[in-house]
């Protein structure tokens, strides 16, 4: 499971650092799939190690862009929202044993997990990229287009490479 964990966190970051930091899409919107890492992380890790993993990987981004520690701070954001998730929805003894899954969480819950963590995370990140309220709507406009971008793809990802039917 930790080398499944390992391999997963490895080939998220060479994607988003190799691939989709590299893509200029229109408008500099961003396409965070790193942070489908912290999407999937088990449900038994402590708060703690989910914060530091969150942490990590954003850092191992911020090396690879030569940003200043803003993917550090959002992926913590993310973790931290994820924690907050699990705490609300209140997960049940069954679904504890393994990771989120489309397929553990159904459709609904997983894409409200998605959502609300990818959203927070953008927020985080072009708010401290724009470092400014003068552009607000601009900023607004990114945080709306990558989210749904990111969880766009956060979604394919989950269906196409998950290994259960979902019902």
């Amino acid at each position: 499971m930790v080398l499944k964990n390992i391999l997963r966190f490895l080939l998220l970051v060479f994607v988003q650092s190799a691939i989709l930091s590299q893509i200029g899409l229109p408008l500099n919107i961003h396409v965070f799939i790193y942070i489908y890492f912290i999407l999937l992380i088990p449900y038994k890790t402590p708060s703690w190690l989910v914060l530091l993993l969150g942490f990590f990987s954003g850092m191992t981004i911020d090396v690879f862009s030569g940003s200043v520690s803003i993917f550090a701070f959002s992926a913590t954001l993310a973790a931290f929202v994820r924690i907050v998730f699990f705490r609300i929805i209140n997960i049940n003894e069954d679904e504890e044993h393994g990771s989120p899954s489309l397929k553990d969480m159904k459709f609904r819950r997983f894409f409200l997990y998605t959502f609300w963590t990818s959203l927070f995370h953008s927020t985080a990140f072009f708010l401290l990229d724009a470092f400014s309220f003068a552009n607000f709507s601009y900023t607004l406009f990114l945080i709306i287009a990558s989210t749904v971008f990111s969880v766009f793809l956060i979604m394919l990802c989950e269906v196409l490479f998950s290994k259960k039917n979902v019902d």
